[in-house]
């Protein structure tokens, strides 16, 4: 049974409980010679006297698609790999799609779209590119895995110990190539999801600096969570910059974190908090790693209340851009502290 945890559960279509005269005897038939179990093979359904009744959820995949626009959406259901147009349909019909936050908010705004500080020799490595390499790399990583845990536990023979020893080291070159070319990767583009990922670790595995510009803040990504993780990274050694746009202090989805945050800095002389006023920036850099994007990060979580939102972003890691950038936007910051 698959791990049902963090997975939404949604109503089934038909809610009433099942009665025995709900039964088509026939579509019962059906469904009883379908049985494998060969003492029900040739049984004859001829009534259904009472109707048992669980719960019971099935796992699914929600594929959507939308136009350019997003004025054209439609979301498909995968069950175990295979579409199910049935799925499909019953999704549809108990507005499965605007329940689950799964339609998109349109096309971004071109404002709102990432200016990326591009420079000779920056390569933006595509999505399929990224995608082949880690795949190549999850496969070579089993491949050694597999090899290591048979000759480990003496699965194998003799003979088959050489050849597990041999597929080792292949699967191993293997893998070291593609973490090296996935490494040498100046900078790649990166979906809506990818972003929350990316802040956490930044957060979690920064080692000498930290910026952060968001033209919004809001308490549900400010919350006790980041604070804790702020504070960690800032016991680290981490110097740590904030920047933020004109903040509405009357209201307290914007003054409650924003006061989170001056209450870190009045602990935490190396965290430098400042509020850079009309600013459109998106930016996140991490020691060697620099985050320009669409994605506001301190002020979208992903809520669910909310449709899925194209945010669009490339991640940096080529050391001269970065660099440029990070002093860029950390003078900002120190020219404007509050």
């Amino acid at each position: 049974m698959p791990e049902l945890r963090d997975l939404r559960e949604l109503p089934p279509f038909v809610k009433k409980r099942l009665r025995p005269l709900d039964i088509d005897l026939d579509q019962a038939q059906i469904a009883l010679e379908d049985i494998a179990r060969k003492s029900l093979k040739d049984a004859q359904l001829i009534g259904v006297k009472d109707v048992g009744n669980h719960q019971m959820v099935l796992p699914a995949v929600a594929l959507v698609y939308a136009s350019e626009d997003g004025a054209d959406q439609q979301v498909a259901i995968a069950i175990d790999g295979r579409l199910s147009d049935e799925h499909e349909t019953r999704f549809a019909e108990i507005d499965g799609p605007k329940r689950s936050g799964l339609l998109v908010e349109g096309e971004a705004p071109e404002n709102e779209r990432p200016v990326i500080p591009l420079t000779g020799g920056l390569h933006i490595c595509d999505k399929q590119t990224i995608r082949v390499l880690e795949e190549g790399i999850a496969r070579a990583g089993d491949a050694v895995q597999r090899a290591q845990t048979m000759t480990a536990t003496a699965e194998a023979s003799a003979e088959d110990v050489g050849e597990l020893v041999v597929t080792s080291l292949e699967a191993a070159d293997v893998l070291a190539a593609a973490e090296s070319e996935l490494a040498a990767v100046s900078a790649r583009s990166i979906h809506t999801y990818e972003h929350r990922v990316l802040l956490e670790e930044a957060l979690v595995t920064a080692t000498d600096r930290l910026l952060i510009i968001s033209p919004r803040i809001r308490g549900d990504v400010v919350d006790s969570e980041f604070i804790h993780l702020l504070r960690a990274t800032l016991r680290r050694g981490v110097q740590v910059h904030v920047g933020c746009g004109s903040i509405d202090e009357s209201d307290e989805r914007e003054r409650k974190p924003l006061g989170r945050l001056k209450d870190l800095a009045r602990d935490h002389s190396s965290l430098k908090l400042a509020r850079l006023g009309n600013t459109d920036a998106k930016i996140l850099i991490w020691d060697g790693r620099l985050v320009a994007t669409s994605f506001n990060w301190l002020s979208f979580k992903g809520d669910e209340r909310h449709g899925f939102r194209r945010e669009e972003g490339i991640l940096i890691s080529a050391a001269e851009v970065v660099e440029l950038q990070y002093m860029k936007y950390r003078s900002q910051i120190l020219n404007a502290v509050d």
